[in-house]
């Protein structure tokens, strides 16, 4: 008798046993669910915080998006038998200033990344086939995805066919960035290995190519970063694009240097023109960067003309990104002792560059030695035959008066 109320007792116990264990079960089940939902409630939400993020620093608004030029551009190598068949196509929009910083380090890892460099092997270099140059291509985008990424991480935007969030009515889709998906390196040769394996995303008809390298480029510099940089305040929204939607300084020192500043001078400035000092330090270029820029406008006054410093005039590489009068541009020399060896500065040449068909080749032959004659003896004089020199003549004129104040360059080709 005793040996039933055991057994039973024992039956009760273990059927409670397990109704307790199915009770956690379901709880668990209960509770991993949750933890799902809200996992993909703050992916969403990170999504949305990146989109907002990017059109804030890049327009300065949420609501506003690329143009129809921007969202068509994609890198297009110009035809293999033309004469720049190591060039990008470009178009006239913004864009034109963004995939000529691309084929300037594109040129340096073609002309210059060689484990030895001859002038012979420099000139053979301008005639790449088509693995030559897309080899460089691939190189010249993970080298600056790198450097804005401060040599430790980077990202590379995709696009994928459905969208990562839902549509919100404070962002305004434009068929893009709600579709970019995010891949994240930290080791160059990953990074390098990828953008190989996906270079089609870029470089395909139909695909916008030039807005996808673009947003991986913020992406890898970090909002933060560029925030802290461009000194992004309520009272100051600085952007990265202007109205226009072209590149502004800041953007195109990311480009150059790695670090979104406004300024082109060297170091940091404390003071004025007027010696009083500024009550924030204008920050500008502290290093000497791999590619030189060049800045000519026209409407600018002498006395209050953008200033251009040596670690961007004189760059490692004879390469120059120039903007004259708003219309970027590309100028390099095939001589990498240009920026090394002074007496190469009395006669040299320089090679322009637009990325638009149609543009014929343009080396120009450039001699210091013996500069051009007096201008003018009076002041009215004088600024009448400046207004006779060409524009891009006074463009490379702002990088090699300063060397020798009294001479001028005298350019053969170009008039």
């Amino acid at each position: 008798m005793s040996y039933k109320v055991v057994s039973t007792s024992y039956k009760s116990r273990e059927h409670e046993i397990q109704s307790r264990e199915h009770e956690l079960q379901s709880r668990a089940h209960e509770i991993v669910s949750r933890a799902h939902e809200l996992v993909s409630r703050v992916h969403e939400l990170v999504s949305r915080a990146h989109e907002l993020a990017l059109r804030q620093i890049i327009f300065g608004n949420s609501v506003h998006s690329f143009s129809r030029e921007w969202k068509r551009t994609y890198l297009l190598f110009q035809d293999i038998s033309s004469a720049y068949p190591w060039g990008i196509q470009t178009q006239r929009c913004g864009s034109r200033g963004l995939i000529l910083c691309l084929q300037a380090y594109l040129l340096k890892h073609l002309l210059f990344e060689r484990e030895y460099i001859s002038n012979i092997l420099v000139q053979s270099s301008l005639k790449p086939n088509e693995f030559e140059r897309r080899r460089a291509l691939i190189q010249a985008m993970s080298e600056i995805l790198w450097k804005v990424g401060d040599k430790r991480r980077c990202c590379i935007c995709l696009l994928q066919e459905d969208r990562c969030f839902n549509q919100d009515y404070r962002i305004r889709d434009d068929g893009i960035t709600e579709k970019v998906i995010l891949f994240e390196f930290k080791k160059y040769s990953d990074l390098n290995t990828f953008i190989r394996r996906n270079i089609e995303e870029f470089t395909t008809d139909g695909h916008p190519g030039c807005v996808l390298f673009l947003y991986s480029i913020v992406l890898s510099a970090t909002i933060y970063k560029l925030r802290e940089e461009m000194l992004i305040t309520d009272e100051s929204p600085h952007k990265l694009l202007t109205d226009n939607e072209e590149l502004t300084k800041a953007l195109t020192n990311l480009l150059l240097t790695g670090h979104a500043v406004h300024y082109l001078h060297n170091g940091n400035m404390l003071y004025s023109s007027h010696g009083r000092l500024l009550p924030q330090p204008l920050k500008g270029i502290k290093e000497r960067s791999d590619i030189g820029y060049m800045y000519w406008d026209k409407g600018e006054n002498d006395d209050n003309r953008t200033e251009v410093g040596s670690m961007l005039k004189t760059p490692r590489y004879p390469i120059w990104i120039s903007n004259i009068n708003g219309q970027p541009g590309l100028l390099f020399s095939t001589n990498l002792e240009l920026v090394s060896d002074w007496r190469v500065e009395n006669r040299f040449i320089l090679n322009y560059y637009t990325g638009l068909t149609g543009h014929p080749p343009c080396p120009l032959h450039i001699e210091t030695r013996f500069g051009r004659h007096a201008l003018g003896r009076t002041r009215l004089h004088k600024r009448e035959e400046e207004e006779k020199i060409p524009q891009l003549e006074r463009c490379i004129m702002t990088k090699y008066v300063t060397a020798l104040a009294n001479l001028f360059l005298q350019i053969s080709m170009l008039k």
